[in-house]
């Protein structure tokens, strides 16, 4: 699965000729409903939670900003899913 996420987000980037992977993944996060999964996971894989420090959306279960992030990230576009493809 990670190789799966991680080639989606490379494969993101590649499209738009970026390679500041932080700035690319704060933009993502900010607005996660115009982006598929993979490019969504791959984000929040490079950003770090300010509460806790783990990784956003995988620290403890008591870290609310991490368990907000989690819950965005089923925000995201599922292209692989019929009729889960518009934005």
């Amino acid at each position: 699965m990670d190789r799966i996420i991680e080639d989606g987000y490379q494969a993101f980037l590649k499209e738009l000729d970026l390679e500041d992977d932080v700035a690319v993944a704060e933009m993502i996060v900010e607005e996660i409903k115009g982006y598929d999964w993979r490019v969504v996971d791959g984000a929040f894989e490079r950003l770090t939670c300010g509460a806790c420090g783990s990784r956003r959306g995988r620290g403890p279960k008591d870290c609310p900003p991490c368990e907000l992030d989690e819950g965005f990230r089923y925000s995201a576009r599922e292209v692989d899913r019929p009729r889960c493809d518009a934005p």
